[in-house]
């Protein structure tokens, strides 16, 4: 399984650019669209060169180009624009743990979309995997209303629909592009987008955000890179699953750092059964 080692890296730099956005949003819940800005920006800046020298390479791209891969470029754009915002707005709502449970629902989606749109199949194992991945939903209906902000569940809800279909679209056009290729143009139609929120906005309101959001911004563009050639390499609806295995970690983080420990038995629970779900789709 040669897409493994990708992965892994994927989920540590992913690990790191999470938890670096919730602590800032944490004390900076008001400035979730510059966070989005200098976020996105930095992203856009990293992985311009390399996507200009993929493209200038003798395979790329390694298909004709025609209205159905510049349909999939504009689909990609749309869904990580509408993932980015609400993902970063949830961030400054919710407590790392919630938000991350909830964009759990992204790998049943994904295993759907995988036999829809690729063709792939899943064996029991996997199916019985999907099953107690939706289970870990419900020791989390027993937290306090308080950590189940409405509009904050909204954005996760928002997000994680919008990602899925960003990464499946990311999937099929791995079929004429590099992944960094495909890289620089999510992160760049979301940065114009970011732009747009932002308009009008001064220097002074994107300091406070301004190195911890390039920071995660750096590890956010890595993580994604890793994540892509993972994709590329093996199949979608086992390396999201495991990718998303990685909540488990979002957990303890939340709770040893962040200080999220309201409910924290519930929250364990809830990750350690989503960490056996995903454990039950890989060996499926």
């Amino acid at each position: 399984m040669p897409y493994l080692i990708p992965l892994v890296i994927a989920i540590a730099l992913n690990t790191a650019d999470r938890t670096l956005t919730r602590a800032t949003l944490q004390r900076h819940s008001d400035r979730a669209d510059e966070f989005l800005l200098v976020y996105q920006l930095t992203s856009t800046l990293l992985t311009a060169p390399f996507a200009a020298l993929a493209l200038l390479g003798p395979n790329h791209p390694k298909s004709a180009i025609n209205g159905d891969v510049l349909f999939l470029i504009l689909a990609a754009i749309t869904c990580w624009s509408v993932y980015s915002v609400s993902a970063f707005r949830s961030s400054a709502l919710l407590e790392l743990s919630v938000a991350a449970t909830i964009s759990r629902l992204r790998l049943v989606l994904a295993a759907l979309f995988g036999i829809v749109f690729f063709g792939e199949t899943i064996s029991p194992t996997h199916g019985i995997g999907l099953a107690v991945l939706l289970a870990a939903y419900i020791p989390l209906t027993q937290l306090p209303r308080e950590q189940l902000n409405r509009k904050g569940l909204a954005y996760a809800a928002a997000s994680t629909v919008a990602i899925t279909l960003a990464l499946i679209t990311d999937k099929a056009l791995t079929a004429w592009f590099d992944p960094a290729v495909i890289l620089f143009l999510g992160f760049a139609g979301t940065t114009l987008t970011s732009f747009a929120l932002n308009k009008g906005i001064s220097t002074t309101a994107l300091r406070p955000v301004l190195l911890p959001a390039a920071l995660a911004g750096t590890a956010g563009a890595a993580g994604y890179y890793c994540l892509v050639v993972a994709m590329a390499e093996g199949p979608v609806g086992v390396v999201l699953p495991v990718y998303q295995s990685s909540a488990f970690i979002y957990v303890l983080i939340g709770i040893v750092l962040l200080g999220e420990t309201t409910g924290w038995r519930r929250k364990v629970l809830s990750a350690a059964v989503s960490l056996l779900g995903a454990a039950l789709v890989l060996c499926g």
